[in-house]
């Protein structure tokens, strides 16, 4: 097939490419200065240029507090560079595979998530998410929406800062305590387990919208703490905090695991538990490679979640 990337320079994009790249012919986006998704005649006519099969979009602006602060930006990015993408995809006739979020979801509950459970975002991230889920429905009769919950991963070695498990056990290293909620609960999942599903049910046109996860759950800070002791580190040197006392602006989902009713029955996939992909990812060469790339001083080792 060939494949059009969005979003490469990002966890998951680049573990898509590094699935797929061999098997497919993949163009990959890097970011805005490939193709700005806001930009509709741009995207257009990189679409056309590119004339793929399929496109995997999971590009977009994380920034959860920077959604917040700017609501217009949030949907531009988002929600419009969706929209423009799915335009792009039905001149050439190709199918879209969303990356969404378990953002889409209120985390009021205290059970998993599950494909046929209503949105209910209860933050401008996850207002502008469930959006540009909208409008892959609206304008695409054959496409894929694909929601994933906290992810993990390797990530291009020039964006080793901005990598929280990295940050966290150079920190740790450094003798520096980590700072992270312990009252936000998700299914962790490895970014490398998500390319692999890709690579399964892409061939099978067997549309509709997928949760993607690795099984269990824990919290931001027990993530941290797993992957600093994987390594032999002190996990007590993270800090468990709750989210109230970060006194950010956006609000966050208490409870949100995803969890699927169709993927295992519909493509025979089911996922490890998040711990073993975790041990995967941060004993592998290229997080370690990664670890070595971590910053030239103190400030750079400190970042956490």
């Amino acid at each position: 097939m060939k494949i059009l990337i969005t979003g490469g320079s990002g966890l998951l994009g680049y573990d898509l490419a590094r699935c797929l790249d061999g098997k497919h012919e993949v163009t990959t986006w890097e970011g805005r200065a490939d193709v700005d998704v806001t930009d509709a005649t741009a995207v257009a006519e990189a679409i056309r240029r590119a004339e793929p099969e399929v496109i995997i979009h999971s590009a977009g602006w994380r920034d959860v507090d920077g959604c917040e602060r700017d609501v217009v930006k949030a949907y531009a990015v988002n929600s419009l560079g969706t929209r423009n993408v799915c335009l792009g995809a039905r001149a050439v006739g190709a199918v879209v595979a969303y990356i969404s979020t378990d953002a889409v979801f209120d985390g009021s509950g205290r059970r998993p998530y599950y494909e046929f459970d209503p949105p209910c975002p209860i933050n401008a991230y996850g207002r502008s998410k469930w959006a540009a889920e909208r409008e892959v429905t609206s304008l695409l009769r054959d496409f894929f929406i694909f929601r994933v919950p906290l992810l993990f991963g390797v990530g291009p070695a020039r964006r080793v800062k901005e990598n929280t498990l990295a940050q966290a056990i150079l920190a740790e290293r450094a003798g520096r305590s980590v700072t992270a909620t312990d009252d936000q609960f998700s299914s962790p999942t490895f970014t490398y387990d998500i390319a692999r599903a890709l690579e399964a049910i892409l061939p099978t046109r067997r549309f509709g919208v997928y949760h993607l996860s690795d099984t269990g759950t824990c919290s931001r800070a027990g993530l941290l703490r797993a992957a600093i002791e994987i390594v032999g580190g002190d996990p007590g040197m993270v800090q468990g905090v709750s989210s109230s006392d970060l006194g950010r602006p956006a609000s966050r989902q208490r409870y949100s695991p995803l969890a699927s009713v169709c993927v295992e029955p519909l493509f025979g996939l089911t996922f490890r538990p998040w711990r073993e992909a975790l041990e995967e990812c941060v004993k592998s060469d290229s997080f370690r490679a990664l670890l070595s790339l971590g910053g030239s001083d103190g400030r750079d080792r400190q970042r956490g979640h």
